[in-house]
């Protein structure tokens, strides 16, 4: 009886975790262009910023400032993302 309802709570958790972070698959592509623009195709940002990034692309100083940043916290950033994939997959 005891599992049984464990294993039920632990469900609701894991329903309750995925309901609350269902949107960051969603927005992955947008995060990861807010935080890593130059690696982002420009073919699949928006439409309104595809310019941007070309010149953004194209200015040596700011990509050596966002490949720095990159290397800082790209691990991070790839567990979680893989994470939360992997949630919201198991959940659907």
């Amino acid at each position: 009886m005891p599992i049984i309802l464990f294993s039920s709570a632990f469900d609701a958790v894991l329903q309750d975790f995925a309901d609350r972070f269902q949107d960051f698959e969603r927005l992955s592509a947008t995060l990861r262009l807010a935080a890593f623009p130059h690696v982002v195709e420009n073919d699949s940002a928006p439409l309104h910023l595809q310019m941007e990034l070309v010149e953004l692309k194209n200015n040596e100083h700011l990509v050596k400032k966002f490949r720095r940043r990159k290397s800082a916290g790209y691990v991070e950033e790839r567990i979680l993302i893989s994470n939360a994939t992997r949630i919201g997959k198991k959940n659907s």
